[in-house]
């Protein structure tokens, strides 16, 4: 099973130095909107400023597999995902997400 990486480009940058088994990058894909969500309900509990970032994930080689975007607005507005992109940069569309 191909393992996955899962690393916060913020204001407080975190690489991920132990990834995740995940049977395919559909389930990685799956893996980092929950994990955007997971970060926007910690930064809502916080009552933390609005905030951006990217949670870039990586393959076992390295190879950047999809980056999504992230926003929290407010500390009670829900995470908004704006947009994931392949290594390539061709975008998908954004979803809301319901914390």
């Amino acid at each position: 099973m191909p393992r996955y990486y899962f690393h916060l480009k913020s204001e407080v940058p975190s690489e991920d130095e132990d990834g995740i088994d995940l049977a395919d990058a559909a389930a990685a894909r799956a893996e980092a909107t929950r994990f955007a969500r997971e970060l926007a309900n910690v930064h809502r509990t916080l009552r933390e400023a609005p905030a951006s970032g990217e949670i870039i994930v990586t393959d076992e080689l390295g190879e950047e597999i999809l980056t999504l975007s992230v926003s929290v607005r407010e500390p009670h507005d829900p995470a908004s995902l704006i947009g994931q992109r392949n290594p390539k940069g061709a975008a998908s569309p954004g979803a809301a997400a319901e914390g």
